[in-house]
């Protein structure tokens, strides 16, 4: 009588399940049901596990197109399809972006995102791309040791949310520095020596007192003082700006800073 009422009982737990939770590959879906023991109602959550697939598979899709496609105009800007640029013209010969020259990828739930770029002396010309939209964790573009010419742009600068290096050594980059570098949260290195900079150094760099480390504007052709907020710059370890065409004084925090290293 006793284990008779427990399977009643036991019974009646499964009929009354309300929530059935499953998750499929990080995506976590929910069923209302009153009665799971019929076929029809595992039919059905059979179709949703399916559909769940399809769904997380167009999202890899569409996480790899925009990866390409921020890749694609970087190649087509820096004009990489030149015989000059060898190996970088093999890129889109496959869709295997993780592996092209270069690039550097991470897995996120199970999808590939672009995080560093690290094209150093592969012979790049042209001009730097408008935008890098698509690559929404790029952490590090390094373009050192080229001929890339024209501008650092603006809307450039503002897409890269997340990066933390940026490396445009000996090139033949000209005009101003963005003020929009110093929005990057994230930012800890800026190594633009060698170039044909012109203006003023920004003073918005000193926002990022609590990440930059590195700030490297030797061989350039700037104007004006260096910001006096520099020299509150705690985290700061590395000041280059020989030859950039400063005048005034060194901001007096930079040059008592211990362990900092600067030259003029």
């Amino acid at each position: 009588m006793i284990y008779y009422q427990f399977l009643k009982r036991f019974k009646l737990f499964l009929i009354s399940i309300a929530y059935f939770h499953v998750t499929v590959q990080n995506q976590k879906f929910s069923f209302a049901h009153s009665n799971f023991t019929k076929k029809g109602q595992f039919d059905s959550l059979s179709t949703a596990i399916q559909r769940s697939k399809v769904s997380l598979n167009l999202t890899i899709t569409h996480i790899q197109s925009q990866q390409l496609n921020g890749l694609q105009k970087l190649f087509n800007s820096c004009n990489m399809n030149s015989s000059i640029s060898y190996p970088m013209h093999k890129w889109f010969r496959n869709n295997d972006y993780c592996n092209f020259r270069g690039v550097t990828c991470e897995s996120k739930n199970g999808m590939s995102f672009v995080t560093v770029i690290k094209l150093e002396g592969k012979g790049l010309t042209g001009t730097l791309p408008g935008n890098l939209d698509e690559l929404t964790m790029l952490r590090q573009l390094s373009l050192n040791n080229n001929n890339v010419e024209g501008y650092l742009p603006v809307t450039l600068i503002s897409s890269l949310s997340a990066l933390q290096h940026i490396v445009l050594t000996r090139n033949k980059i000209t005009g101003s520095i963005p003020k929009e570098l110093g929005h990057l949260q994230k930012l800890k290195r800026v190594i633009l020596h060698r170039n044909q900079f012109t203006g003023i150094l920004p003073a918005t760099l000193c926002n990022r007192k609590q990440t930059l480390t590195v700030i490297d504007v030797s061989f350039n052709q700037f104007s004006g003082f260096i910001p006096k907020c520099f020299g509150y710059m705690k985290k700061l370890k590395t000041f280059r700006f020989t030859d950039s065409g400063f005048v005034g004084s060194v901001p007096r925090g930079l040059c008592g800073e211990k362990g900092m290293k600067w030259n003029v």
